[in-house]
């Protein structure tokens, strides 16, 4: 999982990637926090 600090970041990874899924987790969410290693535990059974 790579953490995006930047527009031009973002713009750079969407413009050179055939597909990403984008996680948006704020500080101090509840949902977030629930979903966040779910959403590892899915990145790390893809074959990348």
């Amino acid at each position: 999982m790579k953490t995006i600090t930047s527009m031009n970041e973002y713009r750079q990874i969407i413009s050179s990637a055939e597909s990403f899924l984008l996680f948006v987790k704020t500080d101090n969410c509840s949902v977030c926090e629930g979903l966040h290693p779910k959403f590892k535990e899915f990145e790390e059974g893809l074959d990348v």
